[in-house]
């Protein structure tokens, strides 16, 4: 299990070096060279058949901040969601007192009922807090186009699409996710992160790993050619905060999560497409220490 395979993937150097020597520059920001590393390597090589546009050496300049832009409108767009429309509070213990999802009008009670209480991570039953996967305020608003526009050039069409068409209705219980108390904070500030493997034909279980991230990137700028390093044996987040199991065993990288849904289509897991995005981009924002350095940008 490693949080990095995208790294050694075959031909990304090959592809991103082509970029550096068509670019005429080595160096750019930490957030454009990380974003590379994690690219689809056709995009990459898209990139360097285009790098004699403005367009392009804009996005990658060492003194370009088009990808920092984008990584901290993603960290900071209320992720963390304290209210809802009613005003109540998005921090629920459980109840199975609403047995039939339909009758279920508000996120939150889904969301905890779709757990069974139970927090994803470490397993056992618990006061939870809901967060957003998609930031709600980052949705099809014209006003984060640019946002998009940024993306589309390391991702490929169809997986813009993908990501687009799955973030489209934030509000849905498959944008939601819950963590016990205090844990989400490793997630939502870019300590942790979490990475999809597998989801059953019918959508009714589903399996990640999570992974905590090193201690940010101090440089601003990197050499593109350099190749980034997340250790595979992460056993807490930079501060030392460590996390355990129900039984006492010590939350290390690669451990296995197991959400489960009683019902897929009333009370769907968390979007498999939007754990994806995240864990591409929480990789970006995390290790190029975004919120810390930089600030979000609401």
């Amino acid at each position: 299990m490693d949080a990095s395979l995208e790294f050694d993937e075959k031909g990304r150097l090959e592809a991103v070096e082509d970029l550096t020597r068509a670019l005429g520059f080595e160096t750019t920001s930490t957030e454009a060279w990380l974003a590379l590393w994690l690219a689809d390597i056709n995009c990459v090589r898209e990139l360097a058949k285009e790098a004699g546009s403005d367009r392009i050496k804009g996005l990658f300049a060492p003194d370009s901040t088009v990808m920092r832009d984008a990584m901290r409108m993603w960290m900071g767009c209320g992720r963390k969601e304290h209210d809802d429309d009613e005003g109540e509070l998005y921090i629920n213990s459980y109840t199975n007192s609403s047995p039939n999802p339909q009758a279920m009008i508000n996120k939150q009670s889904q969301v905890v009922y779709r757990s069974d209480g139970t927090a994803i991570i470490e397993k056992r039953r618990s006061v939870l807090e809901i967060y957003s996967i998609f930031p709600p305020n980052l949705a099809d608003d014209p006003k984060h186009e640019q946002f998009w526009s940024t993306l589309q050039h390391f991702w490929s069409p169809s997986k813009i699409a993908s990501w687009r068409g799955a973030a489209r209705d934030t509000k849905a219980c498959a944008n939601w996710i819950t963590f016990a108390r205090n844990v989400g904070a490793y997630w939502d500030h870019g300590m942790m992160t979490m990475k999809p493997i597998e989801q059953s034909d019918d959508k009714a279980w589903s399996i990640a790993h999570t992974y905590w991230l090193p201690r940010a990137y101090e440089e601003s700028r990197m050499n593109m050619c350099s190749r980034p390093f997340i250790p595979s044996d992460l056993e807490a987040s930079p501060d030392q905060g460590g996390l355990y199991t129900v039984d006492g065993k010590k939350i290390v990288s690669g451990h296995e999560v197991n959400p489960s849904t009683p019902d897929p289509v009333n009370l769907p897991l968390s979007s498999f497409e939007l754990l994806e995005m995240r864990w591409v981009l929480d990789r970006i924002a995390g290790l190029a220490g975004v919120e810390e350095k930089y600030g979000c940008e609401n």
